[in-house]
């Protein structure tokens, strides 16, 4: 989970374009969550957060558009994945969560690699 905010963090910082109006919000989880709830949700907040700044940086690299909107997309996967949990927390969805969440960190590695090599290859 810390790599995934490592990764969205890095992203903020990069200059890309995406619909961050797509980009949703995971469910609050229940006062009773477990700690490791907790820390997947507060991991796809900060994600959501990276993603929609970097949303916001339009200009810079505007080819890198459909790798982001990748990104968000996996993330989405992820946030309703962690919904399905918070719905029944069976080890099904807790599996099914847990991919997600490693799909999005895929997603979000290929986005930052494929952003710095831009960034690298332009200075």
């Amino acid at each position: 989970m810390k790599r995934i905010c490592l990764l969205l963090l890095s992203a903020a910082l990069l200059s890309t374009a995406a619909c961050s109006h797509n980009i949703a919000a995971p469910p609050t989880p229940a006062v009773s969550a477990s700690t490791w709830d907790q820390e997947v949700y507060r991991e796809l907040r900060t994600a959501r957060a990276g993603l929609a700044e970097a949303s916001v940086q339009v200009q810079a690299y505007p080819e890198m558009k459909p790798v982001l909107n990748q990104a968000i997309r996996a993330y989405n996967a992820a946030a309703a994945a962690f919904s399905a949990y918070e719905a029944a927390q069976t080890p099904a969805n807790q599996q099914q969560l847990t991919a997600a969440v490693a799909a999005a960190t895929a997603a979000l590695t290929d986005f930052v690699t494929k952003v710095g090599a831009k960034k690298g290859g332009a200075q």
